[in-house]
């Protein structure tokens, strides 16, 4: 019959390669959470054909991932006042053996988040221990945390002094959620990340946002194209929504030698 000849012809086609205009570009990219990094994960897809295979790990542990050559990409970030080379190079662990192409991504805010309706006091590191208010933190090795020690040092606290210092979630957006639900009284994260969720927020550093690859590969089609969308307005304008951050100097890029 004429139409089973049709339905032979279409599940030939469906059973066939992709065409090439329709077949994704893969990257594996290991990265700290971020949620500007989600939406250029989005928009590289449907733009440039290209997938981001994103694993959320800790900054430290995807420099080190970039170094044993388990990604093509690193996601991570560095508060603004902290050494970006000292960082860089505690974290490969004495396995960099090549230079590095560190690009720009986004400049963020984070601090404290709680819910709108709390009695709390929560204007500073020192109210936070001060209130006893149950706290929810990011896991060991994300640069937040290491940001939010940083910041109990300099307060002149300890982890002791803040009560639930040792609950932990992966990202900003789980750690936001925990707080809107009322698991905890307060996080410390992103600004995007409590606005989504509705959270008050009080600002309390900066950081900045790289990828990082290996300099030899800088200019492999794939991630040419991905420093390349950084650069261009609809990037920018997609972080504009954002509250907390800042791309106006997304894509710039330097190279890190070990």
């Amino acid at each position: 019959m004429k139409l089973d000849g049709e339905l032979e012809r279409l599940l030939r086609k469906l059973s066939g390669p992709l065409p090439a205009s329709t077949q994704l570009r893969r990257v594996r990219i290991h990265a700290s959470h971020d949620l500007a990094l989600i939406r250029a994960r989005d928009l590289l897809a449907g733009a440039h054909d290209i997938k981001l295979e994103l694993e959320v790990l800790g900054g430290l542990d995807s420099l080190d991932s970039l170094a044993r050559r388990q990604c093509e990409l690193a996601g991570f970030h560095v508060s603004h006042g902290d050494n970006l080379a000292e960082l860089v190079h505690d974290a490969m662990r004495g396995t960099l053996h090549t230079a590095l192409q560190l690009v720009e991504v986004v400049d963020r805010q984070q601090g404290l988040m709680f819910r709108s309706g709390t009695s709390l006091p929560l204007a500073s590191l020192r109210d936070l221990a001060r209130s006893g208010a149950r706290f929810i933190n990011r896991q060991r090795g994300s640069g937040t945390r290491l940001l939010f020690d940083r910041l109990l040092h300099e307060a002149g606290l300890w982890s002791s002094d803040i009560r639930g210092y040792g609950d932990e979630e992966f990202t900003h957006l789980a750690v936001a959620a925990t707080v809107a639900g009322a698991g905890a009284d307060a996080g410390f994260g992103i600004q995007a990340a409590a606005a989504q969720f509705g959270l008050r927020f009080v600002p309390l550093a900066r950081d900045t946002y790289y990828l990082a690859c290996s300099e030899k590969d800088a200019n492999e089609p794939n991630l040419h194209t991905i420093f390349e969308f950084l650069r261009q307005a609809r990037f920018r304008e997609a972080c504009g929504e954002m509250p907390g951050y800042d791309a106006s100097r997304a894509g710039r890029a330097r190279v890190f030698r070990a």
